[in-house]
């Protein structure tokens, strides 16, 4: 059963809940796995069932019961702890479901740049060059990275590949796609307003989604990269949906005015990237973000930093400036009742485990939706929600629905919340003199 790529909802930034920048985030310790891979794959199995099930509108609550009932079952290993508790038991279950509903075939051209690639994702074509490693088996081996690529205004995207990326021999480790980008240069930049105007941020999005569809892909190993004029896409893609990529990367000068208030959790490198690739890396470590590289270098370069670079879902600290009304999600929160052209709306959450705690400002949004797991706070004790200041305190709790429903609907095994709470946002204290000044 393949998905439909538009269930993957590459726009529904809600459902798109990345990496830590060591002085800006505190690290949050893994948590081991405590099921076997056997494990993971019975349940997994259960579950592609139910995604199935959920795709074909058919026997929906018996998949789902079924579900229920092999993860009741494989609990019973795990002693004195909730089988909901285990994020990274459940990340392997999740991969392992993925794979199995999504049916992936077998890429018959690995090895080959193919400059003429199509796809669709929903109704919409995504194209360019695409370059598959000889190594990658849809059924035997691991997922691959996934490097999305926006060429220069003036570059082709067979050129982007072959002589930027794998100097036409080189078979490199992860799965490549440079884009065939709107003819219009001018909106690059921005998402637009699918499906009648596709922006440069919607391809690379449907292009994400695509391939995560016909391909296994490591969705926490997933770049985008930019050259020339092509790097104010990738940047503006990220800053976007900064918790979807592991990483940005920019070859060539950069162009002025980047975005980078919300990179801070989101390692990026800009190779021979010029005056405003250092104003960038300069901004954001005003900010406390060390995590921008700056280097000039040669392809070994840029290989050998995506090498190490892998997604945290769940950093303990966000700050996230919504640069468009279709994306307003980042991380574990969203914000509701946005308008990112009249105001300016912004978050800063955190959490800390030890005290049971999420604190979160935010400004210019009307309700903010708070995603949980046990990484963000014990759930079998009460959580506390410090929102602008005003207290709520509940025993949030763990729901298998809740995390199967929310993981079906994103695409992205790599992100896993067992419990979603909308709050109210009080106004703060310049947003009623604002509205005072105004008469409102």
């Amino acid at each position: 059963m393949k998905l439909n790529p538009t269930s993957m909802r590459p726009f529904r930034s809600s459902l798109l809940l990345l990496l830590a920048a060591p002085a800006l985030v505190a690290a949050v310790p893994l948590i081991e796995t405590q099921l076997k891979a056997n494990d993971h794959g019975k349940v997994g199995k259960d579950v592609a069932a139910y995604f199935t099930a959920r795709s074909e509108n058919k026997n929906i609550n018996e998949a789902f019961n079924d579900a229920a009932e092999t993860v009741e079952k494989t609990a019973k290993k795990v002693k004195d702890t909730d089988i909901l508790a285990l994020v990274e038991d459940w990340e392997a279950i999740l991969a392992e479901a993925t794979t199995t509903f999504l049916d992936h075939e077998e890429y018959r051209k690995k090895g080959k740049l193919i400059d003429d690639y199509e796809g669709t994702s929903g109704d919409m074509q995504v194209a360019g060059a695409l370059y598959c490693p000889k190594s990658y088996s849809a059924r035997r081996g691991e997922p691959l990275p996934l490097i999305l690529i926006v060429p220069d205004e003036n570059m082709s995207t067979r050129e982007a590949l072959e002589i930027q990326w794998t100097n036409g021999t080189n078979d490199g480790p992860a799965l490549l796609l440079a884009l065939k980008m709107p003819a219009d240069t001018r909106i690059w930049d921005v998402i637009g307003s699918p499906p009648s105007e596709i922006g440069g941020i919607s391809a690379v999005m449907l292009a994400y989604g695509h391939l995560n569809a016909e391909f296994k892909i490591d969705v926490n190993r997933v770049f985008v990269a930019g050259h020339g004029r092509g790097i104010g896409t990738a940047v503006a893609t990220a800053a976007a949906f900064p918790h979807v990529f592991a990483g940005v990367i920019g070859r060539q000068a950069a162009p002025e005015g980047m975005h980078y208030q919300n990179l801070g959790n989101l390692p990026s490198l800009f190779v021979s990237g010029g005056t405003h690739a250092t104003a960038l890396k300069t901004a954001l470590s005003e900010m406390g973000a060390e995590n921008c590289t700056t280097i000039d270098g040669t392809e070994d370069v840029v290989w050998e930093w995506i090498a190490d670079k892998r997604r945290d879902a769940y950093p303990s600290k966000v700050h996230f400036e919504p640069t468009s009304n279709y994306a307003v999600a980042s991380n574990w929160l969203s914000l509701v009742g946005v308008a990112v052209e009249q105001n300016a709306p912004v978050v800063d959450a955190s959490f800390d485990r030890a005290s049971n705690t999420i604190t979160i400002d935010a400004k210019h949004a009307t309700k903010v939706h708070v995603y949980f797991n046990d990484i963000l706070a014990d759930l079998a004790k009460p959580v506390v929600v410090k929102l602008n200041g005003q207290v709520h305190e509940q025993v949030v709790g763990r729901n298998q629905k809740t995390l199967l429903d929310l993981a079906y609907q994103s695409g992205d095994w790599g992100r896993v919340f067992v419990n979603r709470q909308t709050f109210d946002v009080p106004a703060t204290a310049d947003e009623t003199a604002d509205a005072g000044e105004s008469g409102e």
